[in-house]
């Protein structure tokens, strides 16, 4: 009788897809998240389950869930993660190189209107350098390497993170110009205005809770997940809404409604202590930690609109 013949050495990469699966619930988020096709993520994790002799997921119309076999072997997958990011901070993390890619996670309004037209200006410094640039209100795993460098307004209770005060962003109320001339301003009174507004399960986002409790009367004209959508239906006078000052007073078809600053939260930039002796890191660290402070009066909304600074070449002039 003929030994049996040696199952293959199991493959990062194949593991890899069952992490993407279960997290992103679906074959087609999953093959977003790892930059790879659909047809790619099927074809690695039946390769996989083939060699295991065991189905690791349940598939579905409406996504994937893990078998009990997957749940068993998910915990292993985990360790051999954590392990690789550990290696991966150990070879990398004393790079002198300032040369490649630094991951940074924040909220999309932020890296369009702050961030990314600030790039000419590490490029100049450092033209070897590349920001890649993920915007999401998820909190990404630094320690997984989901991200290298975190933007947050949720102070990390990870103790082995390395953490940084940014200080307060504002939020104010804005309207169009044009929705103001129709509509005059709310002075107290809300009946007869709209609001463009977040999405309920938002309901903890600065400016949020000020307009349930003050504007009630109002009516709402539309909800969004994003800050970026508001601001193009208020910047449309579709109506009046809670706006990053940064965005809002930057803005020359919007104008502040009364009462000004409504809310305000604390901002951190987070680094694993790891990667922070990396050049390229810290390089980036230094740079974001010049911008916000250069723009500290318009983020915590202390400029007026009519006295902000012009732009010129994509950045706020001094």
């Amino acid at each position: 009788m003929a030994p049996p013949r040696p199952r293959p050495a199991l493959d990062w990469d194949d593991l890899r897809v069952v992490l993407a699966v279960q997290r992103a619930g679906s074959f087609a988020a999953a093959g977003r998240a790892l930059r790879v096709d659909r047809v790619t993520v099927m074809r690695r994790l039946d390769a996989l389950e083939a060699s295991l002799g065991a189905r690791l997921f349940d598939r579905a119309r409406d996504g994937c869930t893990l078998t009990a076999a997957g749940e068993r072997l998910l915990p292993a997958v985990h360790d051999v993660e954590g392990a690789i990011a550990a290696l991966d901070r150990a070879v990398g993390g004393g790079d002198a190189s300032l040369e490649g890619a630094v991951r940074v996670t924040l909220p999309e309004w932020l890296a369009l209107g702050l961030i990314a037209p600030e790039l000419p200006r590490l490029r100049a410094r450092y033209p070897g350098l590349a920001l890649e640039l993920i915007t999401t209100n998820q909190l990404l795993s630094l320690v997984r390497r989901e991200a290298d460098v975190a933007i947050r307004n949720v102070r990390p209770t990870q103790r082995n993170l390395v953490q940084q005060s940014i200080g307060p962003f504002a939020f104010a109320l804005y309207a169009a110009h044009t929705y103001l001339a129709e509509r005059g301003a709310p002075s107290g009174r809300w009946a007869g205005h709209d609001l463009v507004i977040f999405d309920d399960e938002l309901s903890y986002m600065p400016g949020q809770r000020w307009l349930m409790q003050h504007a009630s009367d109002a009516r709402v004209a539309m909800r969004a997940t994003e800050v970026m959508p508001l601001c193009a239906a208020a910047r449309a006078g579709a109506g009046v809404a809670a706006l990053p000052c940064l965005l809002g007073d930057a803005d020359p078809s919007l104008a502040r409604v009364a009462p000004g600053v409504i809310a305000s939260f604390d901002v951190w930039m987070v680094v694993h202590p790891d990667l922070r002796r990396a050049a390229r890191v810290r390089a980036v660290v230094d740079h974001l930690s010049g911008v916000f402070a250069a723009h500290r009066p318009a983020l915590q909304g202390s400029v007026a609109p009519r006295k902000r600074a012009r732009r010129r070449g994509g950045t706020l002039a001094p």
